[in-house]
């Protein structure tokens, strides 16, 4: 199963982190997977900033950030101004940590018009601040 959603950095619509079996709230609010796993269903975005060349800052909640590295040909092109697609892969949710295949990002070239993909290459959770 395979899940895309499209963000806008102004978007901004109710959010949470959920998970599939015995969800537990840790004390920052977001949900994770078993004891190990943190993770985010990707339709509960709410918005981005590109904080760098290969980085990704996505909201899921209020209280829950993560940074999401991409890799792939003019992948530093992404712009905070730009409609993104974040598709996850094998399911709904992306795992922070280095899983290969948990999804893509995809936008327009703003130079070129060219439809440009990124395989997200590693998560991380942004305390916050």
């Amino acid at each position: 199963m395979r899940a895309l959603v499209l963000l806008a950095a102004t978007l901004s619509f109710g959010a949470c982190v959920a998970s599939t079996t015995q969800p537990s709230l840790n004390p920052s609010g977001a949900r994770a997977f078993g004891a190990q796993q943190d993770c985010f269903n990707v339709s509960f975005a709410t918005n981005y900033d590109v904080v760098g060349p290969n980085t990704v800052r996505l909201n899921v909640e209020p209280s829950a950030s993560y940074d999401l590295t991409v890799a792939g040909p003019q992948c530093d092109r992404m712009d905070s101004g730009q409609l993104l697609a974040l598709e996850s892969m094998s399911s709904s949710w992306i795992c922070a940590g280095h899983q290969a295949g948990q999804g893509n990002i995809a936008f327009r070239d703003l130079a070129t018009g060219r439809r440009v993909s990124c395989y997200v290459e590693s998560v991380a959770r942004v305390d916050a601040q």
